[in-house]
C-alpha cells in the first residue's frame, strides 16, 4: 500500500499521512492518527478533497496532471506541504535530478555517436559536442542543488542551445527534426522553468 507522510512545517513532525490502494483506492488522509478525509477512486481525487482541520486550517489534496506527468498536489491554506510534490523543494530537487539525467545522456550518447555511425543519432543530431554539453550539465545540476537560481536559468539558455544545434546539425546532414526529439525536448525543458520559479519562491519566503 503506498503511503506519504508530509510535516507541516519544515523540519517539523510528520503529523500528515496519506495512504491508497492501487491507482489511487480509498485513499485515506490522517493527522496525528486521527481520519480527517477519505477519496475513493483516482477521479474523484482529480477532482480534489478540501478538509478543515481541527486548527482551523483547510487542507486540500488533488491530482494534478501536466505534459510532463502526474503529481499529488498537497496543500495545507493554499500552500504546498514540505516535501510534496509540488513544493518548492521538490521542484528544485527534480530540475537538478533531470541535469543529472541530460548529463549522463549527452555523455554517453556523445561517445557512442564517435564510434557508431548511426542514423537514429543522426536524426536527433547526436554528435561528439554533446560530451561538452553533458559535462556543463553535470556542473549545472550540482550547482541548482545548492538553489542556485543563475545556474538553472543557465541551463534553460545551454538546453536551448543544445537543442537547436541538434536539429540545425541534424538538417545539415540531410535528416528531418524528429517529432518525438522535439516532444523529449520540451518534456526535459518544463521542471528546469518549474526549478527556476521554485527557486524565485524560496527566496521571497525567505525574504
Amino acid at each position: 500500500m503506498p503511503k506519504q507522510s508530509f510535516a507541516f512545517e519544515s523540519g517539523g513532525p510528520k503529523r500528515l499521512v496519506i495512504e491508497w490502494k492501487g491507482m489511487f483506492k480509498n485513499m485515506t488522509i490522517k493527522v496525528d492518527g486521527v481520519q480527517v478525509g477519505l477519496i475513493p477512486d483516482q477521479k474523484s481525487l482529480v477532482a480534489g478533497k478540501e478538509m478543515k482541520l481541527s486548527d482551523g486550517s483547510k487542507l486540500k489534496v488533488q491530482l494534478i496532471s501536466s505534459f510532463s506527468g502526474s503529481e499529488l498536489q498537497v496543500l495545507r491554506n493554499g500552500k504546498p506541504l514540505p516535501g510534496s510534490e509540488t513544493s518548492p523543494e521538490s521542484r528544485v530537487k527534480t530540475a537538478a535530478y533531470v541535469l543529472y539525467f541530460l548529463a549522463a545522456l549527452g555523455i554517453i550518447a556523445g561517445t557512442v555517436s564517435i564510434f557508431v555511425d548511426s542514423k537514429i543519432l543522426g536524426i536527433l543530431g547526436v554528435g561528439w559536442y554533446n560530451i561538452l554539453y553533458g559535462a556543463a550539465y553535470l556542473v549545472l545540476g550540482l550547482l541548482t542543488q545548492r538553489n542556485s537560481i543563475g545556474a538553472l536559468v543557465l541551463s534553460v539558455v545551454v538546453f536551448s542551445v543544445d537543442a537547436l544545434s541538434s536539429i540545425l546539425l541534424g538538417a545539415a546532414k540531410g535528416y528531418e527534426p524528429s517529432v518525438y526529439g522535439l516532444l523529449m525536448r520540451v518534456f526535459f525543458l518544463i521542471p528546469l522553468v518549474q526549478g527556476i520559479r521554485a527557486l524565485m519562491e524560496i527566496r521571497k519566503s525567505r525574504k
